[in-house]
């Protein structure tokens, strides 16, 4: 099956395939740069995404709202430095079975005292002290916290 869906935005066209009859699954991101677009944030709205493999999320932010889960099955989500996620008011997301890295400063973001984020089996390799100053921090199923720092 191969879904297409634009960003509220419309700076990205993801482009899904379950592979069926045709490789591995997949979801592509293709970014849009233009004049008249607006680069603040991209938004996933009661999304679940489930990566195949190591990951670099490479954008300025992406804005969870409703519901939403990232499954990196094992493998490893890396931040560059100019990406964060950021999980609006009333939302959540769920990080499961993953290797965080480049994790530091406010690169996870909680808007207000209703987000949530939840970790499943994950482990965070911090380079800078990381602190959560509001919204529900929640650990489901171990969370292993790495780095010297706080």
């Amino acid at each position: 099956m191969l879904a297409v869906a634009w960003s509220p935005n419309g700076r990205l066209l993801a482009v899904g395939d379950d592979g069926i009859g045709a490789g591995d699954p997949s979801v592509n991101l293709y970014r849009f740069d233009g004049a008249f677009v607006d680069t603040s944030f991209v938004t996933f709205d009661n999304v679940h995404l489930v990566l195949n493999g190591n990951s670099t999320f490479d954008f300025t932010a992406i804005k969870f709202t409703g519901e939403c889960s990232i499954n990196a099955r094992g493998g490893i989500l890396s931040f560059t430095s100019t990406f964060s996620i950021v999980i609006d008011s009333d939302s959540s997301l769920l990080l499961k079975n993953m290797v965080m890295a480049g994790i530091n400063g406010n690169k996870l973001r909680l808007t207000d005292v209703t987000s949530t984020v939840s970790f499943q089996q994950v482990k965070m390799a911090i380079d800078e002290d990381f602190i959560f100053d509001t919204g529900c921090f929640e650990v489901v199923d171990e969370l292993i916290i790495q780095g010297d720092r706080k």
